[in-house]
């Protein structure tokens, strides 16, 4: 017997620019399908385990844990659990007069209807607070609305790093080093935003640039602390701070490490020539 764990319908007026609908998460039946048939919404469907087919009129697609597909309005579509291993997903239904141009700027379209993605937990949960919006019997609007669009750019993220392929995680990475290396980040904190486990971000990174991502923050930061000892009259302190280290004398080591002087001795040396 399948399980259905729940179902809700948001007190949302149809008259927005965004309206969910309903949403809810189910652990099928060997063999449990639904159509052929069209819907007047658009669905989006996440599967969280198992295994199963969705067919529209161009292709038959198998998917398992960790991707998706995205069933437009008016179109016929069925889908099908596992005999064997049947899928356990979460969907959503919406619509409104930017649900069309939200879906084709995530990458979804007729003939490309799946998302690609990997079961790493973050979507399922971003899906998880969807539901308790749901549940909650305040079926407050916004919140609906806010899981929904971090929904949606979760999807958008993963669909344009994988258009790039890898050289995309990378230079997204490399994108984010550059506008925040005067903090104190770490390697999670950069693989976090580039939507990508720690270790395969370090194999990408150093296949791709030559260093780790480490020691790529690192070079970046003396980098800039070399043209602020050059050009400014800063403290080396102030330098360190400005230039992400925690403290001067882990600055003047990294310093000496790479290029072979202090920071003085290299602030008195660019002063001479």
């Amino acid at each position: 017997m399948k399980k259905v764990e729940y179902s809700a319908h948001a007190k949302i007026p149809q008259a927005h620019a965004v309206s969910v609908y309903f949403c809810g998460r189910e652990q099928c039946e060997k063999g449990h399908s639904f159509g052929p048939m069209i819907r007047t919404q658009y669905l989006f469907h996440y599967v969280v385990s198992g295994k199963g087919i969705f067919r529209t009129k161009n292709a038959v697609h198998r998917l398992t844990a960790g991707q998706g597909f995205m069933i437009l309005p008016d179109q016929v579509t069925y889908y099908e659990a596992d005999e064997t291993d049947p899928w356990e997903y979460i969907w959503i239904g919406f619509d409104g007069t930017d649900a069309a141009q939200i879906v084709a700027n995530v990458g979804f379209s007729e003939k490309s209807p799946i998302f690609k993605g990997e079961p790493d937990g973050r979507l399922e949960g971003m899906l998880v607070k969807l539901l308790d919006c749901f549940k909650n019997d305040q079926n407050d609007k916004y919140s609906i609305l806010g899981m929904f669009y971090s929904v949606m750019a979760f999807l958008q993220q993963n669909t344009e790093n994988r258009r790039q392929g890898e050289k995309g995680y990378v230079e997204k990475a490399l994108d984010y080093i550059h506008h925040n290396y005067t903090y104190r980040i770490k390697i999670e904190d950069i693989a976090r935003y580039v939507g990508l486990d720690r270790t395969y971000l370090f194999k990408l990174f150093v296949k791709n640039e030559g260093i780790a991502p480490q020691e790529y923050l690192i070079r970046y930061r003396l980098e800039h602390a070399a043209d602020m000892l050059a050009q400014t009259k800063l403290s080396t302190t102030q330098i360190a701070y400005s230039c992400g280290f925690r403290d001067s004398p882990s600055f003047c080591k990294h310093f000496k490490a790479r290029y072979q002087i202090s920071p003085l001795a290299y602030r008195k040396q660019a002063k001479e020539i």
